[in-house]
């Protein structure tokens, strides 16, 4: 699951942070706990409350590239991993070759 995403209700829309949200509040405000960013929407003559397409937009946009920016962050740690991991299989073997009497230049 995404950790930021689009929440929108009639009259508003945001950004928010699932990891910083309290799922039992059902209110949608500026402050509300886990909100990223937040557009309010206008009021037409009929004196309805509507979202304007273009912060729509801009609230996708930005969900998606908040997620993006985690899924960067998450594979670059996966890689620092792997490198870990990486240098204790390229020590053991270099063990093991020293061991045996195959240790080359190759290793260094």
């Amino acid at each position: 699951m995404e950790r930021f995403f689009v929440d929108e209700r009639t009259g508003c829309i945001a950004v928010r942070d699932r990891s910083n949200t309290r799922p039992e509040y059902q209110g949608l405000h500026s402050d509300t706990k886990g909100v990223v960013k937040y557009w309010s929407g206008i009021f037409t003559e009929s004196g309805r409350l509507l979202i304007k397409e273009l912060d729509r937009e801009e609230a996708h946009i930005l969900c998606n590239r908040l997620n993006k920016e985690e899924e960067i962050k998450e594979l670059e740690k996966q890689l620092e991993e792997l490198k870990g991991q990486l240098f204790v299989l390229v020590e053991e073997l270099k063990k093991i070759k020293t061991d045996k009497g195959e240790f080359n230049e190759f290793y260094n």
